[in-house]
């Protein structure tokens, strides 16, 4: 069952990342239209995006 489902577009200028809403579901169609940035690096096999006014954090590695 999905519970939250968004996306959209995004931009990446250096190490900001901007990501704008453009469809999601009902629940959170409040999210449609607004902008999120994050100061992102990739180190190695990680990538980190950290949220600038926005307390979210995303950590990735990359699998064998």
């Amino acid at each position: 069952m999905i519970i939250y489902h968004l996306g959209g577009t995004y931009t990446l200028n250096g190490d900001e990342y901007v990501e704008k809403v453009e469809y999601a579901t009902e629940n959170i169609a409040r999210f449609i239209g607004r902008a999120r940035k994050f100061k992102v690096k990739v180190e190695g096999d990680t990538y980190t995006q950290i949220g600038i006014d926005y307390p979210f954090t995303e950590v990735w590695k990359r699998a064998n």
